[in-house]
């Protein structure tokens, strides 16, 4: 592959591919020739996972990708990033609208972010083209309507922006009047969806190291959720509480996707230790979008509603049970290799620094002496760790805001001044030219325009 970064051209394909693992990105394919252009970070990110769909664009009319040459307006973005601009076929227009320029007859794919945050393997959508066509849906048109290449649900580590996944589960169970979308989602699937990660789950010795191993490891299918063993919501004695979640300071909740997750994490338990007579009770944080039946039927036990958390609640000598599958030398071998390959996220200072800057957002604004305090570290220390990551902290604030912004706008009602204010602008007005910098349009027409 030959990239140009900066005006320099780079051929580095594995040392590329290990900069963007860094950050979740997919491996971009090596068998076309890209060109780039001045973008953030994070539109590079997105970029990145693009290209690794480069290969099945030819359903789409078009069977390679080329560098585009022609114009394309682009804002000032800061250096040390870069987009992908790819020629296409023009069936692409109809199957991805937000993400396309056209300039006399040739259609160019400007692969943006928008709000990309973390990301999903598409192996969380197994089964999803099928569940949508039994309910009279077409799975193309509705991957499409969020931006979402169909053809990224045929390799399960294709990767998927996981607020975009869990929109569009919404308005699945919206629009084809299923509210139980997410849990016939979940029958599809198994334990196997986790990829690499099932391997040392299912070889695990007990419940404990299974879900330990899991709360480590879960970042490899989404850095954006979580499982852990807790204490029981209802201090009941000698029960606790296996639960899941979605880190909300990146993503919006999804009454859908939370139930997707939960519903699969309870196929996966009773898969390994056996049956369902290890439930006490299933808690949800939302109300029932499904008659209470529904969800009695599929966990054969008492769900609570409006909690704190989605967990699961066992008996706690059950996290002492051994699995019939267990294997220590085959557990040992995937642990090496889950720790050798898929470096852990959350270590990494730009992420710390990103999540510190969200935690801080909403209650005032974010300063380097601030933000070093809760990492820990001195802020000319913050600053110079930062640039040698080829980042800044004004740069990350900027992110963090960015996908702040476009999430308030697109998933809820909040008033423009509002919105403002929760990200830490001091007027309406900053909001509105910070808008038209990052998506060249003004609040309003952003809602609007996603609203579409």
């Amino acid at each position: 592959m030959i990239i140009e970064i900066n005006g320099r051209a780079r051929t580095e394909t594995a040392s590329w591919n290990a900069y963007l693992t860094g950050y979740g990105a997919a491996a971009m394919s090596t068998d076309f020739t890209a060109r780039t252009r001045p973008c953030s970070v994070k539109r590079a990110l997105y970029a990145a996972a693009a290209a690794r769909t480069a290969r099945s664009l030819s359903p789409l009319g078009h069977t390679s990708c080329t560098p585009s040459n022609s114009g394309i307006a682009r804002a000032p973005m800061p250096v040390r990033a870069f987009a992908v601009v790819f020629d296409i076929g023009p069936r692409l227009l109809s199957q991805s609208p937000r993400f396309w320029a056209r300039r006399d007859r040739r259609t160019c794919f400007w692969a943006t972010i928008g709000s990309m945050g973390p990301m999903i393997r598409a192996a969380s959508l197994r089964g999803f083209t099928a569940l949508v066509a039994d309910l009279g849906g077409d799975p193309a048109d509705l991957l499409s309507s969020f931006g979402i290449d169909p053809a990224v649900l045929n390799d399960d580590e294709g990767l998927i922006p996981i607020t975009t996944h869990d929109l569009m589960l919404d308005a699945a169970a919206r629009d084809l009047r299923c509210p139980d979308f997410g849990l016939r989602l979940a029958t599809a699937q198994d334990l196997s969806i986790l990829g690499p990660l099932a391997v040392a789950i299912e070889a695990s010795s007990t419940v404990a190291e299974a879900v330990n191993c899991a709360s480590r490891f879960l970042f490899v299918h989404s850095p954006a959720l979580w499982v852990r063993i807790e204490e029981d919501p209802l201090g009941r004695r000698g029960v606790v509480a296996l639960t899941y979640g979605k880190d909300l300071r990146e993503s919006t909740y999804s009454p859908q996707g939370t139930e997707l997750g939960l519903g699969v994490f309870h196929r996966m338990a009773a898969s390994l230790i056996g049956g369902a007579r290890f439930l006490w009770s299933v808690h949800l944080p939302h109300q029932p979008v499904s008659p209470v039946r529904r969800y009695l039927d599929y966990f054969g036990a008492e769900v609570r509603f409006g909690g704190a958390v989605a967990a699961l609640c066992v008996q706690r000598q059950i996290l002492d049970e051994s699995f019939a599958s267990r294997d220590d030398a085959i557990r040992a071998v995937a642990v090496e290799h889950l720790a050798s390959q898929f470096p852990d996220p959350g270590l990494d200072l730009a992420t710390q620094v990103r999540l510190s800057i969200a935690e801080t957002l909403p209650a005032s604004t974010p300063t380097i002496s601030g933000i070093a305090r809760l990492v820990s570290l001195h802020p000319r220390t913050l600053q110079r760790r930062l640039a040698a990551a080829g980042t800044s902290f004004t740069a990350l604030l900027d992110e963090v805001r960015r996908e702040a912004v476009h999430r308030y706008l697109t998933t809820t009602d909040l008033p423009v001044g509002q919105v403002a204010f929760v990200v830490g602008f001091g007027e309406q007005s900053t909001l509105t030219h910070a808008v038209h910098r990052w998506y060249g349009c003004s609040p309003r027409a952003l809602r609007l325009r996603t609203a579409l």
